[in-house]
């Protein structure tokens, strides 16, 4: 990250991954957030705080973006989400960022998900910034 961008990465609490959760998020938030909200097919696609990937695969699957990010805070759950990805032979691009500094052009996604990340960080507001700036209006 460059230094006019960059945070303490430390005011983040990591959390761990739940496999039950995960399987809840698959099975249940994703579709009902595709029905709900009308994400569109294609496109550029990011989830923050993509932890090991289990939705941002789901997420993949059903609406075939044209380039999938991940981003985390947690290095050891990035690797999971390489490694589910390189199983399901899925292509995406994995970043170990801050949400309050993404370190992408602005405009550069269509869709951005998020599924809790800025309610368990400080300065919550910094990161929805963020998230607006990436987001293509």
């Amino acid at each position: 990250m460059n230094n006019s961008r960059e945070t303490n990465m430390s005011e983040y609490e990591t959390f761990p991954e739940i496999q039950g959760r995960d399987d809840l998020q698959v099975r249940i938030e994703v579709p009902l957030l595709l029905r709900t909200l009308g994400v569109p097919m294609g496109g550029r696609m990011l989830e923050v705080g993509c932890g090991s990937g289990a939705a941002l695969l789901e997420l993949s699957n059903r609406l075939r973006p044209t380039y999938l990010v991940g981003a985390d805070i947690d290095r050891g759950l990035l690797d999971g989400a390489r490694d589910r990805f390189a199983a399901a032979g899925v292509a995406a691009d994995f970043f170990h960022v801050d949400v309050r500094a993404l370190p992408f052009a602005n405009g550069s996604f269509d869709v951005v998900i998020d599924f809790g990340t800025c309610y368990h960080i400080r300065r919550p507001a910094v990161a929805l910034q963020e998230i607006s700036r990436v987001l293509r209006c």
